[in-house]
């Protein structure tokens, strides 16, 4: 019994350990909204290098001359964004994006709100700061194991 529960501390300390250095969903939204600018309509562009999300209610595009752009969305599709592999554009006018547009994972879509610039670079510098505080380890925290209280009250 003793080992079995060692096993699931063990395995509760390294999950822990092995997503201590991701920022919540949440945390990366607010950092693309911070660094995004007013609404843009329409943006033009003549292709689409890359995309991700950037949290449940935002996608970034990578266009043409590496501009970025958040599109804000709503609707169903927004808790797949995080883990979508695909992502569709359905747009009202070829090769311009426009809050009348909709983005779809899998069947489901979503709605555009807004299309918003955003700076990239400093999108970029203000995650790596996060999760560099995320990983530093805090020298004030003090842990104890179980074992060292049973050799400390002169136990075997």
């Amino acid at each position: 019994m003793k080992a079995l529960s060692v096993f699931v501390v063990l395995m509760l300390v390294i999950g822990c350990a092995a997503s201590g250095d991701r920022l919540s969903t949440d945390a990366v939204s607010a950092v693309y909204q911070r660094h995004a600018g007013a609404h843009e309509q329409p943006v033009r562009y003549s292709s689409i290098r890359s995309w991700h999300s950037a949290g449940y209610h935002g996608v970034v595009l990578e266009l043409d001359g590496r501009r970025h752009y958040l599109l804000e969305v709503t609707g169903p599709c927004s808790f797949e964004l995080p883990s979508a592999m695909t992502l569709r554009l359905e747009t009202a006018q070829p090769r311009r994006l426009s809050r009348f547009d909709s983005v779809a994972v899998d069947s489901r879509v979503c709605q555009v709100q807004a299309v918003r610039r955003v700076d990239m670079e400093a999108v970029e510098e203000e995650l790596a700061a996060r999760r560099e505080q995320v990983v530093e380890p805090r020298e004030d925290v003090v842990v104890e194991s179980a074992d060292q209280d049973e050799d400390s009250s002169g136990g075997v």
